[in-house]
């Protein structure tokens, strides 16, 4: 059940998911958002210069048909999947491990919201944020091969007479 249409921002797709914005419009969307804040504040760029390259380049709608088994046909539609996606994605690249600590810095810049592909007040919350992983880990998809908790740190490796204290 895939239905095109076509808004004034260009091609979106909606699922059963909800509304995908396809990569194309997301490139236009962070390069506009981005040149405007670098106009602002050049030096604030270069802060961000790999992550700006990573979301660029970092095509998902390779994988959205892997996400649509995951959400209901009923009920309201999800939004703003591939945005949370690309927002556990700076969460990994900027190495923070606590949700809500993650939330708070991609709400507090405008370079972050624009490279999750949002504008800051409309960065999605952390529960939103957890209901996306709990779909993603419960799955039976290879999507979820990649992820783990980024709640929880690694268990550290004992020897074979070590015993965790």
């Amino acid at each position: 059940m895939l239905t095109v249409i076509v808004t004034n921002l260009g091609r979106r797709v909606i699922f059963l998911l909800g509304i995908w914005r396809c990569h194309a419009d997301y490139q236009i969307f962070m390069i506009e958002s981005v040149n405007r804040e670098f106009k602002r504040n050049p030096k604030a760029i270069a802060h961000f210069e790999d992550a700006v390259l990573k979301m660029y380049f970092l095509n998902l709608d390779c994988v959205r048909d892997d996400f649509e088994p995951l959400f209901s046909s009923t009920g309201k539609p999800s939004n703003q999947q591939p945005e949370i996606f690309r927002s556990f994605v700076l969460m990994n690249h900027f190495k923070y491990h606590q949700l809500e600590k993650w939330i708070s810095f991609a709400k507090s810049s405008v370079i972050l919201s624009a490279l999750i592909g949002v504008l800051p007040d409309n960065l999605p919350g952390e529960s939103t944020h957890r209901d996306f992983y709990s779909r993603l880990w419960q799955s039976d998809s290879s999507v979820n091969s990649c992820f783990h908790s980024p709640e929880t740190k690694p268990s550290k490796k004992y020897g074979n007479n070590k015993v965790p204290p």
